[in-house]
């Protein structure tokens, strides 16, 4: 069984890729031509040089594959077309190709942005829950949810798609928000939205993993959905106090009234519109940093028998301990 993973050079395709290769899966990875890919030539795994966007790479790649990780994508551009063009159009592309090369399994890494935040800050987010994402990554990836929902049903494609928070843990890559917290802290300054009550879900790499395989066991002619987490959800507190213990460093801790953060945001939004700019990645992204995203997993624990091991005090000690061996 051939198994196709697109964005196997990122942080959470890599992870992957070595977990189907301990399992005995043959696996092939579609690669930008500008991507390093030394990592997976090292593992020996089969690699495809294209793009989401060149069609006739996803052919070479989709030959004799049976099931199909989709991670690729665009993540942290500061250009909101890049999000529909890589994201949305990519996709498409990807399963109309899937179509014609009579793929066996659709699993695609969507996320929680696609969901929104918690608009009641005491219900946790759940797969049922009316979509609203405020974001262009969180927008894009909800396009691509209905794509794969509309393929699906339509033309029979065995499909699934998986929402997990932030991700955390060795590997991570020099944009990840992980990471970008860990350096503002050592800087000395946090600043803190609120009371630092709010809640947010996270996920250790190897729960995500585990998770992931569990579900693909699941993917059939039902489009099903499955957040991934860790246990439990983190107040933001515990987030910087966790990291704060992990590194030794103790910095400033600003904390900010939510009514003067959803000023400034209310402030920065009428601009956008009297001088009729481009909607903002910045924007949006300050929007989602203040934001509730407490998620529930009884339905992948109930369905997949998905128990997170890994917590946020073991995983941060050894996500933060590989960001300093590495020098990040």
């Amino acid at each position: 069984m051939k198994t196709l993973i697109t964005g196997a050079t990122g942080f959470l395709g890599t992870h992957l890729v070595k977990t189907l290769l301990n399992e005995g899966r043959e696996v092939r990875c579609l690669v930008r031509r500008t991507s390093s890919k030394s990592s997976l030539e090292r593992l020996g795994v089969e690699l495809v040089c294209g793009d989401l966007l060149d069609k006739d790479s996803l052919k070479r790649s989709l030959k004799g594959a049976s099931v199909i990780y989709h991670l690729g994508g665009e993540v942290y551009s500061s250009n909101v077309e890049d999000y529909y063009k890589t994201n949305v159009q990519g996709t498409q592309n990807l399963l109309e190709t899937c179509l014609d090369n009579g793929a066996g399994k659709f699993l695609f890494f969507s996320s929680i942005a696609a969901m929104g935040p918690n608009r009641d800050k005491k219900k946790p987010l759940t797969e049922d829950d009316i979509c609203r994402p405020i974001s262009p990554y969180g927008i894009s990836k909800n396009e691509c949810e209905k794509f794969i929902v509309y393929f699906s049903q339509k033309y029979k494609l065995p499909s699934l798609i998986i929402r997990p928070p932030v991700v955390y843990g060795p590997g991570l890559n020099g944009s990840s928000r992980f990471l970008g917290l860990l350096r503002i802290i050592r800087k000395g300054k946090v600043i803190i939205p609120g009371k630092g009550d709010h809640r947010i879900s996270l996920c250790y790499i190897a729960n995500l993993i585990k998770g992931t395989l569990l579900a693909e066991r699941k993917v059939d002619l039902t489009v099903r959905r499955y957040i991934l987490t860790d246990k439990r959800s983190y107040a933001y507190n515990e987030i910087i106090d966790t990291i704060m213990k992990e590194t030794g460093v103790e910095p400033s801790k600003i904390y900010v009234p939510q009514s003067v953060i959803r000023g400034v945001i209310g402030c920065m939004q009428f601009a956008r519109k009297a001088f009729r700019l481009s909607p903002s990645v910045s924007l949006a992204r300050l929007k989602e940093g203040v934001c509730s995203w407490d998620c529930d997993i009884s339905k992948a624990r109930k369905d997949l028998g998905y128990n997170p091991e890994t917590g946020i005090e073991e995983g941060f000690k050894t996500t933060i301990r590989w960001c300093q061996e590495n020098n990040l």
